[in-house]
């Protein structure tokens, strides 16, 4: 959620075949952490990926703990982008065609949207 968004009315349509995924990490969100709680309360099974056991939304059924560098001016989420990245291939490596059908229409909006800046690969390589 992005603060102000979560909707109770549609958690209510979870039930015990459902899987929430809440993510957050240090300065935690309160909306994700209620989140968690209605879940809970309802039955419905969670995982959480966080940084740390004593994260508010470790009380999930299953939990994936991410070390995030703190104690810097910018924290470094890369372990995290890292484990979405491969989550994300693999998802896609396992429905194909689905995930085909999904780039073509990304690609479509994309060009409608003017989205990308047109640059030949062959640029590229001859700048690295």
């Amino acid at each position: 959620t992005n603060g102000s968004s979560l909707s109770y009315g549609q958690l209510i349509h979870l039930n015990q075949k459902d899987v929430v995924v809440a993510t957050s990490f240090y300065r935690y969100g309160t909306e994700t952490i209620e989140m968690v709680k209605f879940c809970r309360d309802h039955g419905v099974s969670v995982i959480a990926i966080t940084d740390v056991s004593a994260s508010p939304i470790a009380a999930a059924d299953i939990k994936i703990f991410l070390p995030v560098a703190y104690g810097t001016i910018f924290d470094s989420h890369c372990s995290v982008y890292c484990f979405f990245n491969m989550m994300v291939t693999q998802v896609c490596w396992m429905n194909k065609p689905e995930a085909a059908e999904l780039f073509e229409k990304h690609e479509l909006v994309a060009k409608r949207f003017d989205v990308y800046a047109e640059v030949s690969r062959r640029n590229l390589a001859k700048a690295v």
